[in-house]
């Protein structure tokens, strides 16, 4: 099962990279 919480933890981390990216963008729009 460890395996599985491993690859939960990468794609939180990707998402939480992508949100990130997000709010970059937003904030060099503005």
């Amino acid at each position: 099962m460890s395996h599985l919480r491993d690859y939960d933890g990468l794609v939180y981390a990707q998402n939480w990279q992508l949100l990130r990216g997000d709010e970059q963008l937003d904030a060099a729009r503005d």
